[in-house]
């Protein structure tokens, strides 16, 4: 796995079950089960389908590249507001699955240097690009639950 990747887990690892967002609905699970899903399509397990395209793409592409942090309040264009039903039977089971689909992700370029899955907000991505976006979404959750400062 990517090590820049693998440094996420071991801040999600303290998480508990009953840890209050500093801000949003998601429970400590529902945030995981969140991360699970976009590193699905980043390693070509979900197909993502763009939101944007044209010159509002290109605008969020600028976003990514660039130092800023993620909005609080950023809703996934194509998730919505509502938390979506849990998938497994407990945030122990959820961040097993986190760190199994991380490690699918470097092994999915590692096998398709070329690839470039879609992101919902963003588009296209290659590897690199997908890094960068996972840092800028886990660092959001994280600071979500006062993992991060």
């Amino acid at each position: 796995m990517d090590s820049d990747l693998q440094q996420y887990l071991d801040k999600i690892e303290p998480l508990a079950p009953d840890t209050q967002p500093v801000w949003g609905e998601m429970t400590p699970q529902h945030m995981v089960e969140h991360l699970i899903m976009i590193v699905r399509v980043s390693n070509g397990k979900i197909e993502g389908k763009a939101a944007y395209d044209g010159r509002r793409q290109k605008v969020m592409k600028r976003f990514l590249q660039s130092d800023k942090p993620m909005p609080r309040q950023f809703t996934n264009p194509l998730i919505g507001p509502d938390l979506k039903p849990l998938m497994f039977k407990d945030l122990a089971t959820a961040k097993r699955e986190l760190a199994g689909e991380l490690y699918d992700f470097s092994n999915y370029f590692d096998e398709n240097p070329n690839a470039r899955p879609v992101n919902p907000t963003f588009g296209p991505l290659n590897r690199e690009e997908w890094i960068r976006f996972h840092h800028k979404h886990f660092t959001h959750h994280l600071k979500q639950f006062g993992l991060l400062d």
